[in-house]
């Protein structure tokens, strides 16, 4: 399942040092959100999970598959809103042959949303 460019908008990348931010669009009438709450929607975690290991895939240009999850904190519920922003800021990463791990922190201008910490497998494409 991809999400990106589907229940997210991709809006652009910037460079931050040694780190980068993804900044992406809500697509609030995707249809996870009737059933993840209906009447209350909110972003399910597993799914900025999964959105993380797509944004990392686009940006290494490598072919990637989630090993552990490190560490996850959810800090604060992401509702779905019309022209909504949330931005993915990726840092620490650190690569090789085999492996690849980042640490993640979902954002806005106000809110964090979630910390992780994710190991990913390389495969070849």
């Amino acid at each position: 399942m991809n999400l990106l460019d589907d229940m997210f908008l991709h809006k652009g990348t910037e460079s931050e040092g040694d780190a980068f931010v993804v900044v992406l669009q809500h697509q609030p009438q995707h249809p996870i959100y009737k059933v993840h709450f209906h009447g209350q929607p909110i972003t399910p975690g597993a799914c900025l999970i999964q959105l993380a290991g797509e944004l990392l895939e686009k940006q290494l240009q490598k072919k990637i598959a989630l090993q552990t999850i490190k560490n996850v904190k959810f800090l604060s519920m992401l509702v779905p809103q019309e022209d909504g922003i949330v931005k993915f800021v990726f840092s620490g990463i650190e690569e090789d042959e085999v492996r690849c791990s980042a640490k993640v922190e979902v954002r806005d201008e106000e809110n964090v949303y979630a910390k992780m910490s994710l190991v990913y497998n390389i495969s070849e494409r």
